[in-house]
């Protein structure tokens, strides 16, 4: 899995997509996604399941304006084998009900569950499942 950011002039979503996309052959990717802000200061998001160029074709992440993003993809195996992932979703941005915030990470969080404690009382995440009972697959079930 891998996350690319950048803040400057240029527009940003050329810049993280290349980026993604030559580190592809290193660390896969089963879903990509970026956000970024606008020109109005809203935080946008597109994301879904495929590398970039599958990315590319299926979502309007080419057409997002701005010159502050985030960007990532990323392959878990968890989520290939556990039918309860909602890949699409659970792609990295992922944001809270209102849209936002928009957060990603790489690696595994150990303290998940302080933070998710800490967000949970005033904070809903679209990509939660009460099932599996975290926001994405990158925290480990089993800590």
């Amino acid at each position: 899995m891998s996350a690319r950011r950048y803040i400057g002039d240029k527009p940003i979503a050329p810049l993280i997509l290349k980026s993604l996309q030559l580190q592809e052959p290193y660390f896969a990717a089963h879903a990509t996604g970026m956000g970024v802000i606008d020109p109005n200061g809203k935080v946008q998001i597109q994301k879904a399941t495929g590398p970039v160029a599958a990315v590319k074709k299926t979502t309007k992440i080419t057409k997002l304006k701005g010159k502050v993003g985030i960007g990532h993809s990323r392959y878990s195996s968890l989520a290939r084998d556990d039918p309860r992932y909602d890949i699409d979703a659970m792609a990295h941005p992922f944001t809270n009900d209102t849209g936002d915030i928009a957060l990603m990470h790489n690696g595994e969080i150990y303290n998940f569950k302080e933070h998710w404690a800490r967000l949970k009382p005033n904070h809903k995440f679209k990509s939660y499942n009460p099932a599996i009972d975290w926001i994405t697959d990158s925290e480990s079930p089993s800590t």
